[in-house]
């Protein structure tokens, strides 16, 4: 995850880039667990 972040930060070159890279990183891992939830309910759904 924080190896992810490392090309970000080094593009904007800003005080407040290592924030924003996190920042980021977080928002890409929660996205990837909304997909997961979804795709994961449709899978019960289906089953059932």
């Amino acid at each position: 995850m924080v190896f992810q972040n490392i090309p970000i930060r080094r593009k904007l070159n800003k005080p407040s880039s290592h924030c924003f890279a996190i920042f980021v990183g977080f928002i890409e891992e929660s996205l990837k667990l909304l997909l997961f939830e979804l795709f994961y309910d449709s899978e019960k759904q289906l089953a059932i």
